[in-house]
């Protein structure tokens, strides 16, 4: 089982790409809903607890990832600081 959270409780997962794979990740629309198959588990910093800053997985190809769909109500808020 996986575990991370951040400070204010939710779960915390991050996805790296490097290569070909983020030129071409680059290219799908804010909105586009992708599917992430068997993304490979990064292996935490030694100095880094295990619950801590969640988890990181690296997409190292295209077949990776498959566009599923698009969500139509999709926006970015413009938070307050």
């Amino acid at each position: 089982m996986l575990k991370g959270y951040t400070a204010n409780g939710y779960k915390q997962i991050s996805f790296m790409t490097f290569g070909e794979s983020a030129i071409a990740i680059t290219k799908i629309r804010p909105g586009t809903i992708i599917a992430v198959i068997n993304p490979r588990l990064m292996p935490k910093k030694p100095n880094v607890k295990a619950d801590q800053n969640g988890h990181t997985f690296c997409i190292d190809s295209e077949a990776q990832y498959m566009m599923i769909g698009y969500s139509e109500e999709y926006d970015i808020c413009k938070g307050r600081t």
